[in-house]
């Protein structure tokens, strides 16, 4: 895959047609970035990304520190090239919790899947006794 064809998956935009320095995408949308650690591409990949997460095949620290502790008071945006099935074990925890607004899935490689999920919290019924 080349570069140019990467950062426009995940969502970079060259600058003056410099490759060396790119514009966020993720910066207009703040949100939780992931990428699966034990693949050298995700890792070159997301260089440019400030505060993305290393993960490997485990969903389950990511799910219980950063994600499942955010989902019943706000909308979440959620991120990351890892597997599929990071991807799937993730979006299925979550949607256990919260309305999935939005949610995409897009192969980039063998191994490596580019997704991203937008929650709403679900509305709060209040019983009046």
């Amino acid at each position: 895959m080349k570069r140019r064809q990467l950062l426009q998956i995940l969502g970079l935009t060259p600058i003056a047609g410099s490759m060396s320095h790119c514009v966020l995408a993720s910066e207009l949308q703040p949100g939780l970035f992931f990428y699966d650690q034990r693949f050298d591409q995700a890792i070159s990949a997301v260089s440019a990304i400030r505060d993305a997460i290393a993960v490997d095949a485990d969903v389950t620290t990511v799910w219980q520190q950063a994600i499942r502790p955010e989902l019943g008071s706000k909308s979440l945006s959620v991120r990351g090239l890892t597997t599929e099935s990071f991807h799937f074990c993730l979006k299925t925890l979550i949607s256990d919790h919260a309305r999935v607004q939005s949610a995409s899935l897009e192969r980039v490689s063998h191994d490596l899947y580019l997704w991203s999920i937008a929650t709403q919290p679900y509305a709060r019924m209040e019983i009046n006794a």
